[in-house]
């Protein structure tokens, strides 16, 4: 609907042969201007549908979820080191 709309009004307006050499131009800029409308259009469109139909960010919770993969990998960081000495501490008498 949306390329049938810009197609008329571009046939109508007549932007190339008003401008002359720069209609070219003008026609692109006017693409470019009704891309950015449609794209933040969905974009505000998906928001309002996120609050109201689910998917609600919560920057609490966003936090508490990032704390606990901290949490997570520096645990594993921890036993990575235990098992790293223990590695060390069981192949020292073989380097002897």
């Amino acid at each position: 609907m949306g390329k049938i709309g810009l197609g008329v009004y571009l046939g109508k307006a007549a932007a190339a042969s008003a401008y002359g050499a720069a209609g070219s131009l003008v026609i692109v800029l006017l693409w470019v201007y009704y891309s950015s409308q449609i794209l933040l259009f969905g974009a505000e469109f998906t928001q309002v549908y996120a609050q109201h139909h689910g998917s609600h960010f919560s920057p609490a919770i966003q936090e508490r979820n990032l704390s606990a993969k901290q949490k997570l990998v520096a645990e594993s960081d921890k036993q990575r080191e235990r098992l790293a000495s223990i590695l060390e501490k069981s192949v020292e008498p073989l380097n002897r």
